[in-house]
């Protein structure tokens, strides 16, 4: 976690800092580059940390979509929600079978996020691009030292 923790930090200053890391460390042949075998190696990382930190991965795909593919934050968000359900059922089911998830919290949670989902994306069609970028390395950064402080309480 305190791996997640530092990456994720980081990917949250690239964003809040207007993509500072991304002029540092990417080269044209590494970012621009999405061909099948890059594409299918980052998923498979993805994958990795997703199934180990049970979460839908999202987290992960859209800065990478931003930085290694060059997409737009709003096309970063709506492949990440599509592939992120693609992803979500292998491992959902894993841990449905290991009994590791509350079907009435699940079902109760849902009845608040489906609306909810439905309002942000249409909000996220009406607000600028920059301010998402903005808004989601908050996100990240957040997270980052949540993650960081969790793990050094452990």
């Amino acid at each position: 976690m305190l791996f997640t923790a530092v990456i994720l930090f980081f990917m949250g200053i690239d964003f809040f800092y207007n993509n500072v890391i991304e002029k540092i460390f990417c080269t044209e042949k590494i970012c621009s580059s999405s061909n099948t075998y890059s594409i299918i190696t980052v998923g498979t990382v993805i994958g990795l940390l997703s199934g180990i930190l049970a979460n839908g991965g999202g987290i992960f795909f859209v800065p990478t979509y931003v930085l290694l593919f060059r997409m737009e934050i709003k096309e970063a968000i709506a492949t990440s929600l599509l592939t992120v359900a693609v992803m979500s059922v292998p491992g959902s089911i894993i841990h449905y079978h290991l009994g590791h998830i509350y079907l009435a919290t699940s079902a109760a949670m849902g009845i608040g996020v489906a609306p909810m989902a439905y309002i942000g994306a249409r909000m996220d069609i009406k607000t600028k691009s920059k301010t998402i970028k903005l808004l989601f390395g908050v996100l990240l950064i957040s997270f980052s030292i949540y993650f960081f402080i969790s793990e050094l309480r452990v």
